[in-house]
């Protein structure tokens, strides 16, 4: 059988081939690309094959479990589980092992390193995390409600308190430094912020839930209009400077008009892929910058023009490696770690200095530089500057920026970041295909400054003084006068092409580059990023919305209660909810259908959440179970009692899990793309 897919012009966007027991066995994009797909006898997916012929296998155990994956370039990586199918072992393609021992309740009590470091976690009588002992022997103790939900956690670093509403929003998060406050709507959405220096932000929605004004501390307050299909086509600041997008017939942004006159333009292949983006100042063409792309057949840029063409110097540098894929040597200094895998001394900028941690993994300082934090661990200050952080978005967002001095810059986003006000002067931002900074425009959009990067993000050229947002800076990331780059949950140093200490994700053996904690974009800088610090994603962003429905599964193991969540994107690119085992909920953990869900998708969900839930080991494998109808449920519920599975995502305690220190959750395959081809928005679909 064959499927293709049509978009709002009837053009083919994809064609799908299946076999007789509906798997998909050929994927072909507009280009006629293809990516293969074979089965064995048990129906198992054993091989793919993308478009330029490289090849991954996988292999199963006796129970479908996936055990390993062979990448004829990265290698194979392999995963154990014990008699009770708790997963006992993963191991990444450099033959790093790291194991897990539960409790005869199936939950996790130890994991332990290839280092030989340990975390070591306890449980209540509820089944909630009671306390986690991490790889420096430091503790944090956790306090729960009757209903659940975390009300305090202490470690050796202080108290963190939380306070909810009858709808279980958190309403105060309180420490040392002060309490964080918000208040809520009739439908749960935040409409008021309150940060612990006494910081107010201020939000208003439209009927549909996007936001339409954000007010700053000093009445400030930003302007944001949609179009029919809720996409940002305006943004308004408070003293009238508009920035305008525009987008074609497939969701795609294709212009961003700037408040100086200055306009990006962007032009896709018939694949969707990005062949051109073009900064040009409207009124006399002059070109400020612009991007031509070459892709290979597996959708990678192979060849990127740039003008103007940067100047590219290479500095050899040498680096060996430890256990758990450890720096161990940096140009012959030798770089040390703690028990969690916190870089203690290590190269930045040319020396080698030391790097202080907390408890909770955060970095507090590196040379002379001091770090601060909030209660929610959002970075608030750095020596004596201090942020107005907007936690709202799924990118926080820092709206202010004061100086020691008292100078503040305010900053307006969009589609990420648009511009920043200092004093009396406005400066636009122009970004590569990255997000990358790669100029700056005053008011009459004079280029004012230029930046250029190495692929792993080594500014350069271009003076760093004049912007903290450079590599990444659209999505937020901020560099730091040290040379690190703050990616929210932790810092990457270009110099080493790495993070400075261990991801909290453990990584899919799906995908064996995930495996390495410490890897940058999997090694990938030129067609990813990772704006959180977490995972790769691409480096379209918001601004590319792919066509169709799309899932995005995010799966947290932990004590051997596991609990997932499903994105759910519509043909827009929109996010209209999320999705798990008890159906439909939002992003506080209320339950709730959305409006206008085709039947189709439903059932699609349904079936994903069930595929999801066999390859977590609490429903059987196909055939040997009757999960007709609503009977599935019932393996839920006896998971659940075990311990097996966790509440719905959302809750407090799946909180706890997302900011435990140690290696609190693993996500595997963080993103995931799930095409629905029976329900293509305005496109159509033939068999």
């Amino acid at each position: 059988m064959k499927r293709v897919a049509l978009d709002a012009l009837g053009q083919l966007v994809m064609s799908l081939n299946y076999d007789e027991l509906n798997n998909p066995t050929q994927v072909t994009d507009a280009l006629t690309n293809s990516t293969t797909f074979d089965y064995d006898d048990l129906n198992r997916l054993i091989q793919t094959t993308d478009p330029v012929a490289a090849v991954t296998q996988f292999a199963y155990d006796d129970i479908n479990r996936l055990v390993e994956s062979v990448d004829a370039l990265t290698g194979t990586s392999g995963q154990s589980f014990d008699a009770d199918g708790n997963q006992d072992s993963l191991t990444d393609p450099n033959s790093n092992e790291t194991q897990f021992d539960f409790d005869l309740s199936g939950r996790l009590v130890q994991e332990t390193l290839a280092t030989g470091d340990q975390v070591k976690y306890t449980y209540n009588a509820k089944n909630l995390l009671a306390q986690v002992t991490n790889g420096r022997n430091q503790q944090r103790q956790l306090v729960y409600d009757a209903p659940g939900r975390l009300t305090s956690w202490t470690d050796p670093d202080g108290s963190v308190s939380y306070t909810y509403d009858n709808n279980s929003n958190a309403l105060t998060v309180t420490d040392a430094n002060g309490t964080i406050t918000r208040e809520y709507d009739k439908l749960n959405r935040v409409t008021k912020y309150t940060d612990t220096q006494g910081n107010i932000l201020q939000y208003e929605y439209d009927d549909i839930g996007n936001l339409v004004t954000l007010s700053y501390p000093d009445d400030k307050q930003v302007h944001y209009a949609y179009n029919d299909a809720d996409q940002l086509i305006t943004v308004t600041d408070w003293a009238n400077r508009e920035t305008h997008y525009s987008y074609d017939h497939n969701g795609r942004l294709i212009s961003t008009l700037r408040p100086n006159s200055t306009e990006m333009t962007r032009v896709y292949d018939e694949a969707g892929q990005l062949k051109q983006q073009k900064d040009i100042v409207v009124a006399t063409g002059e070109v400020i910058s612009q991007f031509d792309f070459e892709y290979d057949a597996a959708g990678d840029i192979i060849q990127e023009r740039i003008a103007p063409e940067p100047t590219v110097e290479v500095t050899p540098f040498e680096m060996t490696y430890l256990a758990a894929n450890r720096l161990a040597t940096y140009n012959g200094d030798v770089v040390q770690f703690d028990a969690d895998g916190n870089m203690t001394k290590g190269p930045l900028s040319g020396e080698l200095v030391d790097f202080v941690f907390d408890s909770r993994n955060r970095l507090i300082q590196t040379g002379s530089t001091v770090y601060r934090y909030d209660a929610e661990t959002q970075r608030i200050g750095m020596n004596q500057t201090s942020y107005v952080v907007n936690s709202q978005p799924v990118l926080s967002q820092v709206l202010v920026k004061t100086e020691a001095d008292g100078i503040q810059t305010f900053y307006v986003y969009g589609l990420g970041l648009i511009g920043q006000k200092t004093g009396g002067n406005y400066t636009s931002y122009h970004f590569d295909l990255r997000g990358s900074s790669v100029a700056l425009t005053n008011e009459s959009g004079q280029v004012t400054e230029r930046f250029q990067y190495s692929p792993y993000g080594m500014l350069l050229s271009g003076d760093a003084s004049k912007t903290p947002f450079l590599f990444n800076g659209m999505y937020g990331v901020m560099t730091d006068a040290s040379g690190l780059y703050y990616m929210r949950v932790r810092y990457y140093n270009p110099e080493i092409r790495r993070f400075v200490n261990r991801d909290v994700l453990l990584g899919g053996v799906a995908d064996g580059q995930t495996l390495n904690r410490f890897a940058f974009v999997t090694g990938r800088p030129v067609s990813f990023v990772d704006p959180f610090g977490l995972a790769k994603t691409d480096n379209a962003g918001d601004t590319s919305v792919a066509l169709g429905w799309t899932a995005r599964i995010d799966t947290f193991e932990y004590g051997g209660a596991t609990s997932f969540e499903i994105h759910v994107y519509n043909a827009k690119g929109k996010e209209v909810g999320m999705y798990g085992p008890d159906g439909w909920f939002d992003k506080h953990g209320h339950k709730g259908s959305p409006n206008g869900i085709p039947q189709d998708v439903e059932n699609q969900l349904k079936g994903l959440v069930i595929e999801q839930l066999r390859d977590m080991g609490v429903i059987p494998p196909k055939g040997q179970a009757n999960i007709k109808g609503d009977k599935w449920q019932e393996f839920v519920k006896k998971a659940r009692k075990l311990g097996k599975i966790g509440g719905p995502v959302g809750s407090a305690a799946c909180f706890v899990i997302g900011s435990s220190f140690g290696d609190s959750f693993n996500i595997d395959d963080l993103i995931v793309d799930i095409f629905w081809v029976s329900e293509m928005g305005n496109g159509e679909l033939t068999e």
